[in-house]
């Protein structure tokens, strides 16, 4: 459903991008939508739900890209991207909820 969206909302991309970011990709290769959409559709060992799913919040995550994923959803109202994107909602639950127990532990 996320990867059919010619031009998202911007919120949209931005939770995809935060997502990306906590799970250690490097700003540069999740910076444009086109980018974001090739990592949505890897599969095997890189696929975006095997990814998630082997997620450890310990993992250690470049301060950098918190501060960045931190500024891409701190702004994002879930009720607007649920209007247009149930997945996305999904994923913005998941950012919020790594994010917190990040601070929670840091």
């Amino acid at each position: 459903e996320i990867k059919s969206f010619q031009i998202p909302l911007k919120e949209i991309e931005q939770v995809m991008r935060a997502v990306f970011l906590l799970l250690g990709d490097p700003a540069k290769e999740v910076s444009t939508w086109k980018a974001i959409k090739v990592a949505i559709g890897r599969t095997g060992k890189q696929s975006l739900k095997r990814r998630i799913h082997e997620f450890v919040p310990s993992s250690p995550i470049p301060e950098r890209s918190l501060a960045l994923a931190r500024k891409l959803v701190g702004g994002v109202e879930p009720e607007r991207i649920s209007e247009v994107s149930v997945g996305t909602t999904a994923f913005y639950a998941w950012v919020s909820g790594v994010l917190q127990h990040l601070e929670e532990d840091g």
